[in-house]
Formats: C-alpha cells, structure tokens, sequence
C-alpha cells in the first residue's frame, strides 16, 4: 500500500497557478496576468484556477524575444 505521503513525494508538478507561475519566473502577479493576456504566455483554465504548465514556463524563460 502507498502512503500519501510517499506518493506525494514521486509525483512532479507539470503545472503552477498564476501567483506560484509568477514567483518562479521573477514577476508579479498583474504581469503575469497581462502576458496571458496579450498571449506571451499560454494558460489552461480550470474552473476558476489559471494554470501555466512547467513546459510553458520554462519556453518563457528560455526565450530570446521575451515580452
């Protein structure tokens, strides 16, 4: 039987909120919400949530023509 903390702990995040999103890449949250926005940066909404995947973040950073 798995435990859930032992689960929790294999499991990797694919995705982040707008705040967390935000946070790893060093803006704030208006920014954040503005280059989904304008479509610098693709989002899924989930319900009420806004979710930016980790591949979405990560072809934001390494981008050469970052907004």
């Amino acid at each position: 039987m798995v435990t859930a903390q032992v689960a929790s702990e294999t499991i990797q995040r694919q995705g982040y909120n707008v705040g967390e999103s935000a946070k790893i890449i060093g803006i704030g949250r208006t920014t954040m919400h503005k280059l989904i926005r304008e479509g610098h940066v693709r989002a899924v909404k989930l319900g009420t949530r806004t979710i930016i995947s980790q591949a979405e973040i990560d072809r934001l950073l390494n981008s050469s023509d970052a907004a």
